[in-house]
């Protein structure tokens, strides 16, 4: 297996295509790699504690400034 290591930057949303060329699958002709396609996806937990909901009322108000 391949293991890339990627550094999501501040802002990504969920969707986001990032494309690591030289990544992917053997090319079955040879010369190297193709292309690793990777797609942001975002999972929104259902269940808060009261510490992680009091962080993200305080970053709602910090965004709101």
């Amino acid at each position: 297996p391949v293991l890339v290591s990627v550094k999501v930057p501040p802002g990504t949303q969920p969707g986001d295509v990032f494309r690591f060329n030289g990544q992917g699958l053997p090319r079955i002709e040879g010369g190297g790699r193709g292309m690793l396609v990777a797609v942001a996806k975002l999972e929104v937990p259902r269940k808060l504690s009261s510490k992680q909901r009091k962080a993200l009322e305080e970053l709602e108000r910090a965004l709101a400034e």
